[in-house]
């Protein structure tokens, strides 16, 4: 990770619901990183399908994944993405698309900032 890149992820809440297990923060973390894999190739199918309701529903399950292991901001754009594709009618579909493109690229940068974590036992 550069200098200047932008930090996704915070461990705070991590540390604290696992009472310091080491081994239950990893088995937590690989399990994230299955699962969000998983979330961003059905994630990126269902908006070039245009499927607006499985992408809903898909962010809708990534929230409560990702805000785990990511600082505020990150959960303030899945709820924002969230609302916009559940009122895809009345949204900006440009302007929708983007931030499902700029959700899906942090996405992939925690998944990313979270396979750098050392856990130390």
């Amino acid at each position: 990770m550069t200098p200047t890149s932008t930090i996704y992820i915070s461990l705070d809440y991590l540390i604290k619901i696992s009472g310091g297990d080491t081994a239950f923060q990893k088995e937590l973390i690989g399990i994230y990183l299955c699962e969000s894999q998983i979330d961003l190739q059905k994630s990126k199918t269902y908006l070039e399908q245009a499927d607006w309701n499985r992408l809903a529903k898909m962010v809708h399950k990534m929230k409560s994944s990702t805000r785990m292991f990511c600082y505020d901001f990150v959960e303030e754009l899945l709820i924002e993405v969230e609302y916009l594709l559940l009122n895809i009618h009345r949204a900006d579909l440009a302007n929708t698309i983007a931030k499902v493109d700029a959700l899906l690229q942090m996405v992939e940068q925690v998944r990313t900032q979270l396979q750098q974590v050392e856990i130390l036992d």
